[in-house]
């Protein structure tokens, strides 16, 4: 159950990396984010198939029956699209439920649990996972601060009016690129903390590490989602990354008090 699970969560990340990618849209790239999709949701059925084999029906639990909710919204995206018409925020959606509705049924398996205590590796993985991502959110958090500053000094005509285009454009595509970049890390980090923090009996599912993933990962894809939906970039793009890294901040802060 977890290589098979493994290879669910690097499907879904690669489709939510083709699908916020900054690159052009083409028919040739719209076809590559939809077979990536495609093969994700196969495996993902596999899932399910392979738990229904096990005796746990797909309904019998709400863990089970999101998971079987995640693949519909997979499924219901192609349903809804066409090859030349990707629908972006759609999609995306549908992969980050997926994502986490699979996370949940698989963790909630005792003996996918069992068998991720006999894999010392799990936890390796998700630490560089965890400390990537971190390290990439916090250098699109430094980009979009220089971005404000910038924006501030050359409204303050503090800098010469001839690089105000190139250099916010260059910003905001550079904060662009680096979120579409550790989003689906943070997705791989966030799925094997979770199944890391079960080995330890939920001890751990709250610690500073999971929280700063998946608040880091929430951050990311609020980012994207709005850009993709509502055109959101620019001076709010970056508010936004530098407003979710302090709340970031502040959870831990938290969690370090009460340590």
């Amino acid at each position: 159950m977890l290589p098979l699970f493994v290879c669910v969560a690097l499907a879904y990340c690669a489709a939510l990396a083709s699908l916020v990618a900054p690159v052009p849209r083409t028919s040739a790239w719209a076809g590559l984010s939809r077979g990536v999709l495609a093969l994700a949701g196969v495996c993902h059925l596999a899932v399910i198939g392979s738990q229904c084999l096990a005796g746990r029906h797909p309904l019998a639990s709400f863990e089970l029956s999101m998971s079987v909710g995640g693949w519909l919204a997979v499924a219901g995206y192609f349903a809804l699209s066409s090859r030349h018409r990707v629908m972006r925020p759609v999609a995306a959606a549908a992969t980050v439920l997926a994502l986490v509705s699979v996370t949940a049924s698989v963790v909630s398996n005792p003996e996918a649990v069992e068998s991720a205590r006999e894999s010392p590796w799990l936890l390796r993985v998700h630490i560089s996972l965890a400390t990537i991502g971190v390290g990439g959110f916090a250098l699109a958090t430094g980009v979009a601060g220089f971005y404000l500053s910038m924006q501030r000094r050359l409204r303050n005509h503090e800098l010469p009016a001839t690089s105000r285009g190139t250099s916010l454009m260059g910003l905001d595509q550079l904060h662009y690129w680096v979120m579409a970049v550790v989003t689906p890390i943070f997705a791989l980090a966030v799925a094997t903390g979770v199944v890391v923090a079960v080995q330890t009996g939920g001890d751990s599912l709250f610690s500073a590490r999971v929280v700063a993933s998946v608040g880091a990962f929430l951050a990311s894809v609020a980012v994207l989602t709005s850009r993709a939906i509502w055109g959101l970039r620019g001076r709010r793009a970056a508010w936004l990354t530098v407003l979710a890294a302090l709340g970031v901040l502040v959870v831990l802060a938290t969690y370090g008090v009460r340590a």
